[in-house]
């Protein structure tokens, strides 16, 4: 018996469904990576709980520019590479004017 893998039973859509840029391990570019906190630390060179301070309520309403992150949910915090390293530019670019 031959089994065809690209038929369903009606509970997922059939294989050729996903197009190449919509198909979930297609790969992503280099600068849209998603980094957890240790991640960002790393990148950084600070420690996990510097970077949880940045991104708390608190942290980001004291600063001009926030460290951009978002949740997944309440204990998922996650951060995209391009927004970390345009939030980081923008430091810099303060830092000089002044």
């Amino acid at each position: 018996m031959k089994l065809d893998l690209t038929k369903t039973n009606g509970s997922s859509p059939p294989t050729d469904f996903l197009t190449q840029d919509q198909h979930p391990l297609t790969p992503i570019r280099e600068d849209d990576q998603i980094w957890t906190v240790t991640e960002v630390a790393n990148y950084l060179k600070m420690s996990p709980r510097q970077v949880l301070e940045l991104t708390r309520r608190r942290g980001q309403e004291r600063s001009e520019f926030p460290l951009p992150c978002f949740k997944i949910h309440s204990k998922c915090l996650r951060f995209r590479k391009s927004d970390v390293t345009a939030w980081l530019d923008s430091l810099a670019r303060k830092s000089r004017v002044q």
